[in-house]
């Protein structure tokens, strides 16, 4: 494998972690039930989602299981996390359990066949008419308990069957999310992203999203534009949209007054065409965000809400290129006191020009008039002996893409050993004694991309017989 990629900014590096692995890791696992391992609670962020009074939380259960099951869920209890306080009336029946349309006051009951199951929890947060929330204004926890086989008591924190989920709950006016999917991105070219949402959670006693009376601003963390990655958020497609106000440009959006209870805040992308992003999906690059707004809350910044974050990876793409200190030679086959046979010499350098590691199929293609009296020996693999069949095609040793000590990929998606990125060919070519002058013929040596069979290179090698 390639060596460790790394991030200055180590906050994004948690954030991306969190994000693509938030759907195959089990949260507070205790392994105190088989099924333990088989459930994750995952909400806006991590498990962690938003809200305001009035509004309500949403949480996803994933359960993965290979054999039929039975599972008891429910939600015990609500608290703050920093002071001993809890509404009376909000509780249990706060929370709502759907199941294939199927809705659960307080807790579910799920017996199903094996597979993938997911539930669906939405947690009612009270009126913010008593000032409750804005004495409390800190972290709340939402307390799930588990247990399997049914019947069992998912309170019941002494019996052995059962196992907690917790679940955050931040009461915000708004929140920027960035999901886990990736960008992909040519090198030199410029994609479009619309992971990025402004979320306003402001409701009316009736639930009704509620316009904003902030201006929220997300700018992009210059400091993680590297190798030669640019952004630009882009405003022209939100017209739909209720708003009072929005301007986006080079690595900023800012929106005044969103009503509705979202928007996406689409960002364009562009890699340089000698960009140093490599194709790396399992370990993408990190683009991060600071958003703000005029009444001076700082979303992460305050140590609330996520950090926002978007992976991006280059496209794959091959490029293999031959270079040589030189493509035409001269046999001189008079060596002062008569005519001899001459031998002329081509270093020939492979070189994988792609952002990936990629092998080669080398051969080489003699001039229609290539004399038979004349001979040709090469190494077509960067392998010794010099002794290939140059009538056969040579699969090259997997090599490096180019740079890839300065660019690497802590990745899963390619094993390699490979620890170069161009190889060592040679030609040489025999002229007999008897050659005539002024006579030329050569070889074209060529090479055949093994990941993209579309991309090829060659060059043409000349041999003149002196006058």
């Amino acid at each position: 494998m390639r060596n460790e990629q790394k991030n200055n900014n180590a906050y994004l590096a948690s954030i991306l972690t969190i994000i693509l692995l938030a759907s195959s890791i089990p949260l507070l696992n205790t392994a105190q039930a088989d099924m333990s391992d088989n459930v994750t609670l995952i909400g806006d962020s991590s498990n962690k989602s938003f809200s305001s009074p009035n509004g309500t939380v949403s949480y996803t259960v994933k359960i993965t299981t290979t054999s039929d099951f039975s599972l008891v869920m429910g939600l015990r209890y609500l608290e703050n996390s920093t002071v001993s306080a809890n509404p009376s009336d909000w509780g249990p029946n706060n929370a709502t359990f759907i199941y294939n349309g199927q809705l659960s006051t307080g807790n579910l009951t799920l017996d199903a066949e094996s597979g993938t199951h997911i539930v669906s929890i939405s947690i009612s947060i009270l009126s913010n008419s008593d000032g409750f929330f804005q004495k409390y204004p800190d972290r709340w926890l939402a307390r799930f308990g588990f247990c399997s086989p049914a019947p069992c008591n998912y309170l019941d924190t002494d019996d052995d069957s059962w196992f907690p989920r917790l679940g955050l709950i931040e009461l915000r006016d708004w929140v920027v999310l960035a999901d886990e999917d990736v960008g992909y991105v040519d090198a030199g070219g410029t994609e479009r992203l619309d992971n990025i949402v402004l979320k306003n959670l402001l409701r009316d006693e009736n639930g009704n999203s509620v316009r904003l009376s902030q201006t929220v601003q997300v700018n992009t963390d210059t400091s993680t534009l590297v190798g030669g990655i640019a952004t630009a958020f882009d405003d022209s497609d939100l017209n739909n949209y209720d708003y009072n106000n929005v301007d986006a440009g080079q690595n900023y959006i800012t929106v005044d007054g969103l009503a509705d209870e979202e928007m996406p805040l689409p960002l364009d992308v562009t890699l340089s065409p000698t960009t140093s992003v490599v194709y790396c999906p399992s370990t993408p690059s990190v683009i991060g965000f600071l958003a703000v707004d005029d009444e001076e809350y700082r979303q992460f910044e305050d140590g609330f809400g996520p950090g926002i974050a978007v992976g991006i990876t280059a496209n794959p793409y091959s490029l293999v290129s031959f270079s040589s200190d030189s493509i035409s030679e001269v046999a001189d086959t008079w060596d002062g006191e008569g005519y001899v046979s001459a031998e002329v010499n081509f270093d020939v350098s492979l070189e994988n020009g792609g952002n990936i590691y990629d092998s080669f199929d080398v051969s080489l293609t003699l001039d229609s008039n290539f004399p038979q009296d004349w001979s040709m020996v090469a190494n077509l693999d960067g392998i010794l002996p010099f002794d290939d069949d140059i009538t056969q095609i040579h699969r090259t040793e997997e090599l490096e893409y180019l740079n890839a000590a300065s660019r690497p990929c802590n990745s899963l998606y390619w094993e390699s050993d490979a620890d170069r990125d161009s190889l060592n060919l040679a030609i040489k070519i025999t002229v007999p004694a008897n050659a005539p002058a002024d006579f030329t013929s050569g070889a074209t040596i060529s090479a055949t991309s093994v990941f993209d069979g579309t991309v090829s290179s060659e060059q043409h090698f000349s041999v003149s017989v002196a006058q």
